[in-house]
C-alpha cells in the first residue's frame, strides 16, 4: 500500500511523534511504501534515530515551532497550526491509497487531501480536544467546524480510554488499539550505570515524561517527604523537562529534599533503558492522560509499575494484573502504597516478571503496526 501519515509537528521527542514514527518504520518492514508528513520537522529534536533514512516532508526544515510547552503560546499555536495544516495539503502530491492522520489538527490536512483526490482518511484519535469536550459558548464554533471535519474521515481509531468520550462526541463507535513498545531495546537496559551516574546506592524511583502540571510530579515530591521518614535515602529520579521544572525545582527545596530528588533534564532515547532498569519502582501519577506509553517501555524493562487510574494504560495494567493502579491526587497514599512496595522484593518481582510478559506477548511494534495495516485495508 501506498499510505501518508500526517502529524503536526516532528520537532521534539514525544510519545506521539516516538508513535508514529516507529508506525512508519514497521510499515515499510511490512512491504509499504510510507510518507510522512508534518509542518514542522526537526532532525536533531524528534528522534534522530527513528527518523532516519524515512520520508519525511514539512513546511518548515530543522526548526522548533512554537508549542503548548509554553502557555503564553497556546491560543497563537491553536491559530497558527490550522493556518499550518491546511497549506500542509498542498505538499501531499501524490496519490495513495490511504492517509492515516494524528493529533489535531492533522485531520483537516487529510480531509483537504481527501476532497482532492478522493483518498479514504483513517485518524489516530490520541485525545479530543478540550475544547470540544466544552459547554463554553465560546468553543461553539470550533466543536462544529471539528466535527465537521470528523464527519469526513473514514474511521476512528483511538486507546481504549477514550473510547466512550469518542462514540458521545462524534456519534460512532472508534477502532480501539494499543500502542507498541521496543521490547528488545528496554530489556537490555544496564541496571548500575544510572546508580553509578548519580552515587546512588538506596532505593530508585522513577519518574519518566514531559514536566507539565498534569503529570503530577509534585504530588511524587509530596509522597516522597512521607516515604524518607520511614525509608531513608529514597532518591526520585525524574528524567524530562518542561516547563513546570521550575516550579518542581521550587517545590524541592521548599520540602528540603534536594539530596533526594534528581532532574536530569532531557534523557537521550538511548540512554532510558537504563533509567528504567535503575528503578525500584516506576511511577506515573498524570491525570488526564489518554495512554501513557513510558509505562509500558517500564514494563520492557523489568521494572514494576505504579500507576494513577486516570490514564489510559491504567485499564491494560488493572485488567491484566501487571502493576499497581492508585486514584490520583492523593500523595500521602501513593507515599503509603510505595513503602509498602519497597519493603516487598517479593512482589515487585512479581510484578516485574509479569508486566514484561504481557508487554511481550502483545505490544511489540510490529503487532501495533499490522493492526493498523489492518483498519487501512478496511477502509480502501
Amino acid at each position: 500500500m501506498k499510505i501518508a501519515l500526517v502529524h503536526p509537528t516532528l520537532d521534539f521527542s514525544g510519545g506521539a511523534e516516538k508513535q508514529v514514527l516507529y508506525l512508519a518504520r514497521k510499515l515499510q518492514g511490512l512491504g509499504n511504501n510510507v510518507d510522512i508528513y508534518s509542518i514542522s520537522f526537526n532532525h536533531n529534536n524528534c528522534y534522530p534515530e527513528l527518523n532516519k533514512d524515512l520520508n519525511i516532508h514539512s513546511l518548515m526544515q530543522d526548526f522548533s515551532y512554537p508549542s503548548r510547552r509554553s502557555r503564553l503560546l497556546t491560543f497563537y499555536e491553536f491559530l497558527l497550526k490550522i493556518y499550518y495544516c491546511k497549506k500542509l495539503s498542498g505538499l501531499v502530491n501524490r496519490k495513495y491509497d490511504v492517509i492515516n492522520c494524528h493529533n489535531f489538527p492533522s485531520t483537516i490536512t487529510a480531509v483537504k487531501v481527501k476532497e482532492k483526490t478522493d483518498t479514504p482518511v483513517v485518524w489516530f484519535c490520541y485525545e479530543p480536544l478540550g475544547v470540544v469536550r466544552s459547554n463554553n459558548p465560546m468553543f461553539h464554533f470550533i466543536k462544529n467546524y471539528d466535527k465537521k471535519i470528523v464527519e469526513k474521515i473514514d474511521e476512528v481509531i483511538t486507546y481504549p480510554y477514550n473510547s466512550e468520550v469518542i462514540e458521545e462526541l462524534y456519534n460512532r463507535k472508534p477502532v480501539t488499539v494499543y500502542s507498541g513498545v521496543d521490547v528488545k531495546k528496554f530489556e537490555n537496559g544496564n541496571k548500575t550505570k544510572i546508580r553509578e551516574k548519580y552515587e546512588i546506592k538506596g532505593n530508585v524511583l522513577l519518574f519518566v515524561g514531559q514536566l507539565i502540571e498534569d503529570k503530577r510530579v509534585q504530588d511524587l515530591i509530596y509522597a516522597l517527604e512521607i516515604i524518607n521518614k520511614e525509608i531513608p535515602n529514597v532518591k526520585l529520579i525524574i528524567a524530562g523537562d518542561g516547563r513546570y521544572k521550575n516550579n518542581l525545582t521550587a517545590l524541592t527545596h521548599e520540602l528540603k529534599l534536594e539530596n533526594n530528588v534528581i532532574f536530569t533534564n532531557f534523557v537521550d532515547e538511548r540512554e532510558l533503558p537504563d533509567y528504567y532498569a535503575s528503578a525500584n519502582l516506576f511511577l506515573n501519577p498524570a491525570i488526564k492522560q489518554s495512554w501513557g506509553l513510558a509505562t509500558f517501555e517500564a514494563m520492557a524493562a523489568k521494572a514494576p509499575v505504579v500507576i494513577s487510574s486516570d490514564t489510559g494504560a491504567a485499564k491494560v495494567v488493572q485488567e491484566n494484573n501487571v502493576g499497581i493502579i492508585l486514584p490520583p491526587l492523593q500523595p500521602k497514599l501513593w507515599a503509603e502504597k510505595i513503602i509498602e512496595l519497597l519493603k516487598s522484593q517479593q512482589e515487585r518481582d512479581r510484578m516485574a516478571d509479569e508486566g514484561y510478559k504481557w508487554v511481550k506477548d502483545n505490544m511489540d511494534w510490529e503487532i501495533f503496526a499490522k493492526k493498523m495495516m489492518g483498519v487501512f485495508e478496511s477502509v480502501v
